[in-house]
């Protein structure tokens, strides 16, 4: 599913475009076991995201998240080379 990178989340290709794969990985990591909490911090902080247009975005993650399978996608989705030409 997450090998065509236009399903990948737009701050997750965002992301892959300035070379934060690797540090995204470690962040992974670190805070995996944090996961759901986090998750559930940003759906409470979503409205606030709003104001500053990055809503959408907050809830991607949060789903992301809290998804069981979520953190090993996001790892292979990280894993793979950004390639600008695909980019739409």
């Amino acid at each position: 599913m997450m090998n065509d990178p236009s399903l990948l989340p737009d701050w997750l290709n965002t992301a892959k475009a300035r070379g934060w794969g690797g540090t995204l990985l470690l962040l992974m990591d670190v805070l995996e076991p944090a996961a759901p909490l986090i998750a559930q911090m940003l759906y409470v902080s979503t409205p606030a995201a709003g104001l500053f247009g990055q809503r959408h975005a907050w809830m991607q993650l949060a789903q992301t998240l809290e998804d069981p399978d979520g953190l090993s996608t996001l790892r292979a989705a990280l894993g793979q080379p950004h390639d600008p030409n695909k980019e739409g």
